[in-house]
């Protein structure tokens, strides 16, 4: 008799191993119906980086930018934005079209996802505060701001509870430890 963690192990295997049959087309479709699952995420990046991606005579590129496209109008912006990551890594023979990936990535990952530290990544690959895209510049420096004024506001409360003599815990739940 099997216990529970020993039937999950060997289930992980089992998904495994039909991961690697996968071609990339099937890494996206399985993605459509599970787009917050990030194993599969990994997969199709290795399945593209490998010398036979297996994709059936189908550009990949034009895959993912399909399936991104599809999670972008269903709301599923992990997934458009996982899939983005990967299709930037692709087209580095192109930066122009790298660029705009990356800005729209970045973009996601703010306003979508509410994920500034995500997004703060994405820009610096653009350049961060010295690129030549002055709506990178400014996204960066108001994401700058952002964090500048969150650290003020948890220094603030720690200092609240020290001089109250509540010390154990603070009101909120901070972003960044200190």
């Amino acid at each position: 008799m099997r216990s529970p963690k020993g039937a999950k192990v060997l289930q992980k295997r089992r998904r495994r191993a039909k991961m690697t049959e996968l071609t990339v087309a099937g890494y996206l479709g399985r993605l459509s119906e599970d787009p917050y699952d990030p194993e599969l995420i990994e997969g199709l990046r290795a399945k593209l980086k490998s010398p036979d991606p297996a994709n059936d005579g189908q550009d990949p590129l034009r895959l993912l930018e399909a399936a991104r496209g599809g999670h972008e109008r269903r709301g599923e912006y992990l997934a458009a934005a996982w899939l983005m990551e990967i299709e930037s890594e692709l087209v580095s023979g192109d930066p122009e079209f790298q660029a705009i990936l990356v800005k729209e990535l970045g973009r996601i990952r703010r306003e979508e996802l509410m994920d500034d530290r995500g997004a703060l990544d994405a820009y610096e690959k653009l350049g961060g505060m010295e690129s030549e895209d002055p709506e990178v510049v400014q996204a960066v420096d108001q994401l700058h701001q952002i964090e500048e004024k969150w650290s003020e506001l948890a220094r603030r409360s720690i200092q609240v509870r020290r001089v109250s003599g509540n010390s154990k815990e603070l009101p909120f739940r901070t972003k960044y430890k200190y």
